[in-house]
């Protein structure tokens, strides 16, 4: 007795515990993994659509500004798709669960594209961004360079004092201090021509293109959203599966590239080279031409030693050697 009681085991399985547990708090831990799931949806979908309002689709500094707001708050949906597949494990005979993890499955695979429209999206926004700010520039150049040109023009036709600081009050232009109205014009007009000269070339050098750091940062926030839209259509894509398919996206891509890879290997090898049977037939000939040159040249030399013995016999006869 004290043998059995020794042998008895001190734990119970694992299916034997998981048996024990209480069908309804399964039940009920599921369907709060589930609306945890649809709670982070709306947060997304809230965030996303109050930063996308108001609707300016032609605008790429919208779309940068949309794009940006999808990919800050992507954890949400990623999250969620995430929990809504592990709820039927927690409970499998929730069939309403099983429906919604297959849709889910099936509404990420318009998310893998999602994902993957926002790099060309992004790089094209972008580069309308730095056009758009270009024609901007060069516009503004254009207008400060009319208005240096005026300018110019009133100072060299001004007659007097007064004329001149007419004609730049009606410009827009410097006005004239007490202390250059005691000037004489040849010298306040000399020296108004230089400081317009100055002020055309500095303004020639800082409008002549974008900054370089504008560019760069524009440059460095196009790379790093299109790395991480690349990754989340991945993240997806490991989820996602087509209906009646056994795989999901990204194993499915993976397995049909594997075959391509094995394909291009033996087709490669196919045309690259012979086959092994070819090769072996092609060393059989070889060999075998061989034998036969060996014997042909083998008989050859029988033959000519043949001849020359006959016609050194022939010759001692003639001498009566033999």
């Amino acid at each position: 007795m004290l043998r059995s009681i020794q042998m008895e085991p001190q734990s119970k399985p694992a299916s034997v515990v998981q048996d024990l547990i209480d069908p309804v708090q399964k039940t009920a831990t599921a369907i709060t993994v589930a609306a945890t799931a649809f709670g982070l949806l709306a947060v997304f979908l809230i965030n996303l659509i109050s930063g996308a309002l108001p609707l300016k689709l032609l605008d790429p500094q919208w779309q940068l500004q949309v794009i940006l707001q999808l990919i800050s708050n992507v954890s949400f949906p990623l999250v969620a798709f995430m929990l809504i597949c592990l709820a039927p494990q927690i409970d499998p005979n929730l069939a309403l669960l099983q429906r919604w993890r297959q849709r889910c499955q099936a509404l990420a695979l318009a998310a893998v594209l999602l994902f993957l429209l926002i790099i060309p999206l992004q790089i094209h926004a972008s580069w309308r961004v730095i056009r758009q700010a270009q024609v901007e520039q060069a516009s503004q150049l254009r207008n400060n360079q009319r208005q240096f040109n005026a300018l110019q023009q009133a100072i060299v036709q001004a007659t007097t004092m007064n004329d001149l600081q007419a004609r730049m009050r009606a410009l827009n232009g410097p006005v004239l201090g007490t202390q250059d109205q005691a000037l004489p014009l040849e010298r306040v007009r000399k020296q108004l021509l230089q400081a317009l000269e100055l002020a055309r070339a500095n303004n020639r050098n800082t409008l002549a293109s974008l900054p370089p750091d504008q560019v760069l940062a524009q440059v460095i926030n196009t790379v790093q959203i299109a790395c991480t839209s690349l990754v989340m259509a991945l993240s997806f894509a490991a989820g996602a599966r087509r209906p009646g398919s056994r795989r999901t996206l990204l194993l499915q891509a993976v397995y049909q590239g594997r075959q391509w890879l094995l394909a291009r290997k033996l087709m490669a090898s196919t045309e690259t080279g012979p086959s092994l049977q070819d090769r072996q037939r092609a060393s059989e000939q070889q060999k075998k031409l061989t034998n036969e040159s060996r014997k042909r040249a083998l008989k050859e030399q029988q033959e000519r030693e043949r001849k020359h013995k006959q016609s050194l016999t022939k010759w001692g006869k003639q001498r009566k050697w033999f």
